[in-house]
């Protein structure tokens, strides 16, 4: 039986008047396995509707996923179904929201969801907040940005070194509650003992690269001291965005 120790921190940073990010960590008991639940939203839209759309997404999203997680746990396959129907629902909500009242139109928001189940780490993704997982000292990026620097690295135009510092480096190509429908990226990966997962919005890994993030974790005593750490150099580093992370380790 798998044990997991997290935490989570969600800061303003250092420019922006507003937290626009939303998140939510919690782990609950299902059919005798300790099962971990964990989802990361970065909202957008302006005059705090990004901050609406982030909140009712992970709300939307958490309330489909503990009515339906206990019937869906037996397998990979089935928690892809159930999570694909949760993100469905989700982007409904806040499409609807966002087209039928005037105040919320063209609201939106990043969401990326992680269920961990008997040693399986299951991430659904919409965006560019991002999944890492750091095993033996070294730190792999899990989810593929959607975003318009990331296919301009998919073509060959921008080197992935140059991506993080290109002035349009914030404009994504998917996003939850923009559309009438909205594709889902899943990734899966089978965890070890000691592994440290990441879940993050684009306010830690706009302004700390891969390698600081790294070297972060080589050193951290537990998820609440990673959180923090890595919070403080984000905005030592000029914190221009808000700053959301879930840290859990294994």
């Amino acid at each position: 039986m798998i044990n997991l120790d997290f935490s989570f921190i969600t800061d303003c940073g250092m420019k922006r008047p507003t937290n626009e990010d939303y998140c939510h960590a919690e782990t609950l008991i299902i059919q005798g396995e300790e099962t971990g639940f964990f989802a990361v939203a970065d909202g957008m839209g302006g005059h705090n509707k990004g901050e609406v759309a982030s909140k009712m997404a992970i709300d939307k999203l958490k309330t489909y996923v503990f009515r339906h997680l206990e019937d869906n746990a037996e397998g990979v396959g089935d928690l892809k179904i159930m999570l694909s129907r949760a993100f469905y629902e989700t982007n409904k909500l806040v499409y609807e929201k966002a087209n039928k009242e005037d105040q919320f139109a063209g609201m939106g928001t990043t969401l990326i969801a992680a269920i961990i189940n008997s040693n399986n780490l299951i991430v659904a993704n919409v965006g560019d907040s991002r999944a890492y997982v750091f095993r033996e000292d070294t730190l792999h990026q899990l989810t593929v940005d959607n975003s318009y620097v990331q296919e301009l690295v998919k073509q060959g135009v921008i080197k992935p070194e140059d991506a993080r510092t290109h002035p349009q480096k914030n404009v994504i190509t998917r996003a939850v509650g923009t559309d009438k429908s909205v594709r889902v990226d899943f990734y899966h990966k089978e965890l070890q003992k000691k592994d440290i997962v990441i879940l993050c919005s684009d306010g830690l890994t706009n302004m700390v690269d891969d390698s600081e993030i790294q070297n972060i974790l080589r050193t951290c005593i537990n998820p609440q001291n990673c959180c923090d750490s890595l919070v403080e150099l984000a905005n030592k580093k000029g914190g221009k965005d808000n700053i959301t992370i879930v840290c859990v380790i294994l």
